[in-house]
């Protein structure tokens, strides 16, 4: 193995079936005792069991941070907690992987569904080395 694979598989840990679901609509929110702070629209890159790549602009959170998604799909709404254990900064975009932490029930069966109707599954396009990502390996 090369030294650019090797950088590739330390940065691309997440090893379930990922899918690419256009119509899932992502807002994330930093949990805080105070719930002032409202949703921040995000793009959803892809969705696997364990959580989900979104990215954005204008959020900004540290590896770490717990989080809460609303997910929007087929016109329900998934409230669902998170933590961010992913982090790339490209350009002006922050890119998140977000780990589930507790997902409704109603929302694993459709995420089953969805990962069942991709079934090549996707792999994640990798972004130019810059230095800017983080991945200390969180644990829960």
């Amino acid at each position: 193995m090369n030294s650019v694979d090797l950088e590739n598989n330390a940065r691309n840990r997440r090893h379930e079936i990922r899918a690419k679901i256009p119509a899932l609509e992502a807002a994330v929110r930093k949990q805080r005792l105070l719930l002032g702070k409202d949703f921040t629209i995000c793009q959803t890159i892809d969705i696997d069991r364990g959580g989900i790549a979104v990215t954005s602009s204008t959020l900004t959170l540290q590896i770490g941070d717990k989080v809460t998604l609303r997910l929007h799909y087929d016109e329900r709404q998934y409230i669902i907690d998170g933590i961010i254990g992913y982090h790339y900064l490209h350009d002006t975009n922050n890119q998140y992987g977000i780990i589930f932490i507790h997902v409704p029930y109603e929302f694993d069966i459709l995420l089953d569904t969805l990962l069942e109707d991709d079934e090549q599954g996707i792999a994640p396009e990798i972004p130019p080395s810059n230095g800017n990502y983080e991945m200390p390996g969180l644990k829960l």
